[in-house]
């Protein structure tokens, strides 16, 4: 492994088809030291990419690849747009092409960059790649290799390829050799996957999972809008129902106060009607009342005009007491009558104190009664009856 180092192992070995020898290491001596240029220049590597800032649990013993279901939670991006960076024509990036096609609507754009990375290769290759990442304002740079002897992945060990990577400022995914592969570059990486294929599994998971939330994203969005449209609808709905509501209301009062004046004119008619009916009946009783008085005054006056012709039928002498007291009570009689007929003529005007014992029955049948009184005394009755 290093030059001038002795080192007692156990274990077996096989010669495979390409005649290189291989060992399996079961056990080494006790006391060995690593001391080996591999191992310490690996070392080396370690301290600078520590020393440039990477995470201490990258750097660490117990580091693993990332999971690919959940592998882009931890960084801040979005790989819609990526560069893959590989050997031309390797099997690593074929399958992960592979994988990429059979993603549907899962697939990034990708862009596709031949760079065979090995122990001499310029770092100025490398770079050029991350400057067209940058340019292109791409979301990932993806560092793609397939397995196979760990001499062929020494490549991957270089520090300044590490450093490289740790200083992108687009973020850098590796997925180089198999599950027991851990190099510098995935140390340095924001991401490192076991295999190309992982790659594109842990892409296409959180292509899928974007779009997941994009379409509830959108699903809410639109739910919101209609919602939003149904309650402007319903505020519509409302505004118009309100505004109905108010004209009418407007119109109730216009009628409410048409009633109220066709009301006020029906009892303002009904109470002239009623005021004409009680004025026409007491015109008509008073004038009753006259002629009665007429008609004492003037039977008062026959009778003592011809209260002689009277005398003789009765066989009484007119100088007779009989005779001047039947002159006194017929012109007693007749004052009486005539003072009773003018003071019943004066309170005709007025309604009497007690009523009727069978008062009309509605307004029809006072009208009625109205129509045919003939005297004071039912005149005043019925004018205590007079309906409002």
């Amino acid at each position: 492994m290093t030059s001038g180092m002795v080192l007692t192992l156990k274990g077996s070995l096989w010669l495979n088809a390409e005649g290189t020898v291989g060992m399996r290491v079961t056990a080494i001596e006790p006391g060995f030291v690593r001391r080996g240029a591999l191992y310490l220049e690996d070392n080396r590597a370690i301290a600078s990419l520590r020393a440039a800032g990477v995470p201490g649990s990258r750097l660490a013993r117990t580091f693993v690849h990332d999971n690919p279901e959940n592998a882009f939670k931890n960084i801040d991006c979005k790989p819609e747009r990526v560069m893959v960076v590989g050997p031309a024509n390797a099997q690593g990036v074929g399958d992960l092409e592979r994988r990429l096609s059979h993603s549907g609507g899962s697939s990034p754009e990708v862009f596709y960059r031949t760079l065979s990375w090995s122990v001499d290769a310029k770092m100025e290759d490398f770079q050029a790649h991350l400057r067209e990442a940058e340019e292109l304002d791409l979301d990932l740079v993806l560092l793609v290799r397939g397995g196979g002897h760990w001499r062929w992945l020494r490549g991957y060990q270089r520090a300044d390829l590490g450093l490289a990577i740790q200083r992108s400022s687009v973020p850098v995914a590796t997925a180089v050799g198999h599950d027991a592969d851990v190099s510098v570059a995935d140390r340095a990486a924001s991401l490192s996957f076991t295999t190309p294929t992982a790659a594109a599994e842990a892409i296409a998971n959180e292509l899928a999972f974007h779009r997941r939330q994009q379409t509830r994203a959108m699903r809410h969005t639109a739910e919101r809008r209609i919602q939003a449209e149904d309650q402007a609808a319903e505020e519509a709905k409302l505004a118009s129902f309100e505004a109905r509501i108010g004209v009418l209301q407007a119109n109730y009062e216009t009628v409410q106060q048409r009633v109220s004046e066709a009301n006020s004119r029906q009892h303002n008619a009904f109470k002239v009607h009623t005021q004409d009916l009680l004025d026409t009946a007491e015109m008509r009783v008073k004038f009753i009342s006259r002629t009665a008085s007429v008609a004492v005054l003037m039977a008062v006056t026959a009778m003592v005009v011809f209260n002689n012709q009277l005398l003789a039928n009765l066989q009484l002498s007119p100088d007779s007491l009989q005779g001047w007291l039947y002159r006194l009570t017929i012109i007693a009689t007749g004052v009486w009558l005539l003072v009773w007929q003018r003071r019943a003529r004066n309170s005709a005007g007025l309604a009497s104190t007690s009523p009727m014992k069978k008062p009309p029955r509605d307004v029809d049948s006072w009208r009625f009664a109205m129509k045919r009184v003939r005297t004071v005394r039912k005149l005043r009755r019925l004018r205590h009856h007079t309906p409002l």
